[in-house]
């Protein structure tokens, strides 16, 4: 902790709550202190932070206070010239990582609390760079900073506390199923690091997306259509994911650093470990990231477990090269793996037998490369160019070793494009950004070492192009036009070929009808391929427990959304320096030609379990109507910060999941510059309205839940060089079951109180 140099007027942070700042700290005589808009000459060389900060405040004669342990290790550069001790304090904290606050006629210099969320930018709801707030759109945002205060076991973590967001599927990771407003699947599009994850229906009862938290820098979450720039399956939204740079793990001035990380979770008994490095020189950087994760059966709120055993091991390797300014390459290889015992379908109850258990390994490859490049004022060039391939492998073994009952499921794919943005400046303000991508799957299965008789191999080709004006028509309006053309192809072994193309269009339009009140309102269509397995699923034997019908005819969804929205924006709405905001979204959509799996017929199955065995087919259904919206709200006061969320959302056809309505709080405190302390609860409604019913069960089941609330709270401990985090999740030990599993017959119960406690130390 740094103590007082000579009479410069600045002074350390002192807290007496932990004492150990005001042993250290001390706080110079009264002396002239002036407005924060005074004007001071400064000429700094380039040095330490804390002694360039030191000058400023003796020439400025402005009080500042900072704590040593933020400023340790950090270089300012070198400035020269008149400025307002503002600029000046802006200036010497570019790169740092550390903000300013005031309090009174004082400068606090400070580690940044939690980014409002609302507030960060994304890079994905208009594929440019905006702040989620400014956005005419449902937009969220999860930063690097909320996923450790979380803990994040995996993703489904990350993602509870967003409105109109899910991982259904039950408690197990490799059945947690990404869902937006209601869809789930392909209908949502899934993108890590620029590479779309396939979503072929014959994943609907395991994850389509393994990735461990550890190598998440950024979630974006876009709720509505997005086909207009994202092509086919944009019908409930986008989920984009970012991992991290040689930035994220190095300290401003580093140039190799890390941190390891150990953690233990009572719910499931999980033990983990993570090591990231990263190093940089001039224009040259790489970052490796690896964790082993240990977890047990899982500890449910019903007092009872949810039977599991294995071990996740997973990596990342990225190099970044920056021949200049204007250009950045990136080239990256992630995996997860993970292998244990569980049940072929993770939605399972455990009320199955031994025998019903089976080793299944789960593996995602992926390799990108990505070329970012731009010219002097980013005016006529502003894009980059991209290119990745993924393989998705599940493997279920028989623990007998009975190889006829051994199964692979792979998907392969390969993509790329390509997007620029160009601005111009006559007349409105325009930024036109346009674009080419595209991606094939290669779908094969196999069933006791031969080509799978239920579901055959094939390959889904698909692309298109896009283009997009934001238009800055004044100060208060904007308009955003955009539309993109796609086409698909769908090959499946003997079977009819499946092809077709649409044009998705869509237009956003926002006022600013007052400095802190925005309204906005759009109008987007998106569609969605049929996926292979709808096409072609198909098995007429007997003896099967259910059989299928092929229907390669299938028409692709299409879906018609109008919403309207506003925000608020309130600074210095109670106390100075507070600041609240809000955003509200409502929503209705048609859907044409949904995909929903249909019975059409019965048989007597011939073997055991005999009785009366159900035939289903894809098929697609007209005049589907959806409605309903979604509210975030962000309040900061001081160390204080509070936020909420809720969701609603309705249908007129059971073909698609009603979600409930879900109620999301949190309430942040900082003690000091170290410790900070969480709560945050979620109260979802009772699905008391879901008409669907699985007649093949005995008896026959619903999807209809009880509602339930949760409360989770926590508190985090972070110095310079380490942090320590604990948390304890569910504490009322609440029993649950989330509405949307895989299965209408599993009533699977969701993981009950656990103590959570995460060390990571810093090096």
């Amino acid at each position: 902790m740094r103590g007082p140099k000579g009479a410069t007027g600045v002074i350390s942070r002192a807290r007496t709550a932990l004492g150990a700042l005001s042993a250290v700290a001390a706080l110079l005589g009264a002396m002239p202190v002036l407005a924060a808009d005074t004007t001071v000459r400064v000429d700094l060389p380039a040095q330490k932070l804390s002694e360039s900060l030191d000058a400023l405040a003796a020439q400025s004669q402005i009080q500042m206070m900072y704590a040593g342990d933020s400023v340790r290790g950090l270089s300012a550069p070198a400035l020269k010239g008149e400025y307002p001790v503002a600029e000046a304090l802006r200036r010497l904290l570019a790169g740092s990582g550390l903000e300013t606050r005031t309090s009174g006629d004082t400068y606090l210099i400070v580690k940044p609390q939690s980014i409002n969320r609302l507030e960060a930018v994304t890079v994905t709801a208009t594929r440019t760079e905006n702040k989620a707030f400014d956005v005419p759109a449902s937009v969220s945002v999860v930063t690097r900073q909320q996923i450790d205060d979380l803990q994040a076991k995996d993703i489904a973590t990350v993602l509870r506390d967003l409105p109109g967001v899910t991982m259904g599927g039950g408690p197990r990771e490799n059945g947690q199923l990404p869902t937006i407003r209601g869809y789930q699947g392909s209908d949502i599009i899934l993108r890590v690091d620029d590479a779309r994850r396939s979503l072929d229906a014959s994943v609907g009862i395991f994850s389509p997306l393994y990735l461990d938290p550890n190598f998440v820098k950024q979630v974006d979450i876009v709720r509505g259509p997005s086909s207009a720039i994202y092509g086919g399956g944009g019908l409930g939204g986008v989920m984009a994911f970012r991992t991290i740079d040689a930035d994220d793990v190095l300290a401003p001035g580093e140039s190799v650093g890390g941190y390891a990380k150990a953690g233990y979770r009572s719910g499931d008994g999980s033990i983990n470990s993570n090591l990231t490095g990263a190093a940089q020189t001039a224009g040259a950087s790489v970052v490796a990231s690896g964790t082993i994760r240990n977890y047990h059966n899982i500890n449910n709120g019903a007092g009872t477990e949810n039977i599991q055993n294995g071990t996740s091991q997973n990596g990342l390797m990225k190099v970044g090269y920056s021949p200049n300014e204007l250009n950045d390459i990136t080239v990256s290889y992630m995996r997860y793996f993970d292998g244990g015992i569980g049940f072929a379908n993770p939605a399972f109850n455990d009320v199955w037998n031994a025998s019903s258990l089976r080793y299944i390994e789960r593996s995602q490859d992926e390799f990108s490369g990505r070329w970012d490049f731009r010219d002097d004022t980013k005016k006529t060039l502003d894009g980059k160019v991209f290119a990745y391939s993924t393989h998705l492998k599940q493997e279920i073994q028989d623990r007998a070793n009975s190889a006829a009952n051994n199964s692979t499921y792979e998907v392969t794919t390969y993509g790329g494009g390509v997007q620029n943005s160009s601005r111009f400046m006559a007349g409105p303000g325009h930024r036109l950004t346009y674009g080419l991508d595209g991606y094939r799957d290669e779908l094969t299965n196999t069933s006791g070492g031969s080509a799978n008789a239920i579901n055959p191999d094939g390959t889904m080709l698909a692309g298109g192009g896009f283009v997009q004006d934001e238009i800055q028509l004044s100060n208060t309006w904007t308009l955003i036009p955009a539309v993109r053309f796609d086409s698909y192809k769908a090959e499946g072994g003997a079977n009819p070929t499946n092809s077709s193309e649409r044009l998705s269009p869509k237009l956003a339009i926002k006022w600013q009808a007052l400095p802190a009140v925005g309204v906005f309102a759009s109008y987007g269509e998106a569609f969605r391929a049929p996926t292979l397995t709808e096409l072609y699923s198909s098995d007429n034997r007997s003896s099967s427990f259910q059989n299928f019908r092929a229907s390669p005819t299938l028409k692709p969804e299409v879906s018609h959304t109008k919403e309207v929205g506003m925000t608020l924006a309130l600074d210095n709405l109670l106390a100075d320096s507070d600041s609240l905001r809000v955003k509200a979204t409502a929503f209705d959509e048609h859907v044409d030609d949904l995909i929903n799996q249909a019975t059409v017929g019965t048989y007597a199955r011939t073997s055991a379990p005999f009785g009366t065995g159900y035939v289903f087919q894809y098929q697609n259904v007209s005049n589907v109507h959806r409605w309903g919206g979604d509210v975030e709200l962000d309040y900061r006061l001081g160390d204080w910060s509070f936020g909420a969320g809720y969701s609603r959302l309705r249908v007129n056809n059971n073909a698609l999941l009603s979600q409930p309505d879900k109620l999301t709080t949190s309430v942040g405190y900082f003690v000091d510059e170290y410790l900070a302390l969480r709560y945050a609860a979620r109260f979802v409604a009772a699905q008391d309205y879901d008409t669907k019913v699985d007649t093949s069960g005995v008896p026959p089941q619903d999807r209809r839940r009880s509602g339930y609330a949760v409360h989770d709270i926590g508190a985090s401990y972070d110095r310079d060089w380490y942090r320590v985090d604990f948390a304890v999740t569910n504490i009322f030990d609440k029993e649950y079951m989330t509405y949307g599993q895989s299965l209408q017959t599993s009533r699977i119960y969701e993981e009950g109180r656990s103590f959570n406690l995460n060390f990571t130390a810093r090096f």
